[in-house]
Parts: C-alpha cells; sequence; structure tokens
C-alpha cells in the first residue's frame, strides 16, 4: 500500500484580524490532518499573544461548521522531533519576534524529524506575518522543504482564489480583502491556492514518496 500524501501548507496570514474565509483556509490546512480529533502539535516560539488567538479561533470556527474536533498540545522547540511522532498536524504561529539565525537554527533542528512526519502523511501548516525577520517560511527552507525568494507585506488590495479545487480553498469566498499584516511570497513551490495581483498568499505543497 502506498504511504499517504503528506501536506505542507504556507499562509500569508498572521489572524491578528481575520474574516471567515481566512478562517476557512486556516481551518481547512489543519483538516487535511486525519485523526479524529485531529491532533496539533503547535509552536508558539515568538508569535504575538493575539495571532495565536486569532489562529486558534479560526480553527475553532472551521471545526465546529464541519462538526469534526481537534485537540491542540503546545511544544516547546527541543521536544518538536520527539513529539512529532505522535500528531496527526503540525503548526507554527507566525514568528513575529524571531531572528532569522533563530528561525535557520530551528529548520536545522527539526528537518530529519519533519521530513519523516511529511513522508507518514502528516501536515505541516506555517503562518506568516509582516515582521522585522525575513519571515517564518525560513524553518521550512532550512528544512530544504519550501523556498522562496522573498516575502513583502500588503496594505491594501483583494486576494482572489485561484485553486478553488484545492482542499485549501473549501467554502473560502472566489475574493476577499486584504487583512492587517497579510504578506505575499515570491514562490511557486507548490500550487498557489491564493493570490494578489503579483504573487502567491497562500501555498499547498502535496509531499509523496521517499
Amino acid at each position: 500500500m502506498d504511504a499517504p500524501a503528506g501536506h505542507i501548507v504556507v499562509i500569508g496570514h498572521d489572524y491578528v484580524t481575520r474574516r471567515i474565509g481566512m478562517s476557512r483556509i486556516a481551518g481547512n490546512a489543519v483538516f487535511l490532518g486525519s485523526g479524529n480529533p485531529v491532533r496539533v502539535l503547535a509552536y508558539v516560539g515568538r508569535a504575538d499573544s493575539a495571532s495565536v488567538a486569532g489562529t486558534d479561533g479560526a480553527i475553532s470556527q472551521v471545526a465546529a461548521a464541519r462538526g469534526r474536533p481537534w485537540l491542540r498540545s503546545l511544544v516547546l522547540a527541543d521536544e518538536v522531533p520527539l513529539r512529532l511522532a505522535s500528531t496527526d498536524v503540525f503548526l507554527v504561529y507566525a514568528q513575529r519576534g524571531a531572528g532569522d539565525a533563530e528561525l535557520s537554527v530551528l529548520g536545522a533542528q527539526w528537518s530529519v524529524a519533519l521530513r519523516t512526519f511529511l513522508r507518514r502523511g502528516g501536515v505541516v501548516v506555517v503562518l506568516e506575518t509582516d515582521a522585522e525577520n525575513a519571515g517564518t517560511w525560513q524553518i521550512l527552507e532550512a528544512s530544504g522543504l519550501f523556498t522562496a525568494v522573498a516575502r513583502a507585506p500588503l496594505a491594501s488590495g483583494t486576494l482572489r482564489v485561484i485553486a478553488p479545487g484545492d482542499a485549501i480553498a473549501i467554502d473560502v469566498p472566489l475574493m476577499y480583502s486584504v487583512e492587517r499584516n497579510t504578506v505575499r511570497f515570491d514562490s511557486t513551490d507548490g500550487t498557489i491556492v491564493v493570490a494578489d495581483t503579483i504573487g502567491a498568499i497562500v501555498l499547498h505543497r502535496v509531499v509523496t514518496g521517499p
């Protein structure tokens, strides 16, 4: 039997402010996990408390709509490699307060465990924000799992779902407005699910094979 596909979802929202469409993106990403309840290992690190609360609220909103529960467990950086073995989803909140070197170290530290987790069908969800660092996504870059040239903040505009058939786009309005701290990625590493007129806001990469 083939191994189940793993998933990497990179989201250019930190959920300090949110609308229903944005909430569905976060919830859809988490509910790619196969458990019931979906077990979510969550790394807070240097994320803002408002971002953590907003993200959790978004996921809970989708959980209620689907009638499917989720169970969040917080994890420290050094515990991640061991605890990935007993979870369905690894969620990294937007790391506003982290330095670039710290993010790269985390990626290197978690690299082998993340690859193993994805090969057995795990889901990795990384949220992003406008910050002084170059991006939370650097954790995935250091792990060899995702690449982007840059990250740019958006002050206004309309975002569009350009892959409505993707699982991340379920029940997401085809267009919605930019919210606070939204960022764009200069990347095509995966399916671009949501974009503005220039580039990707939400990307979904399916991971198969060894």
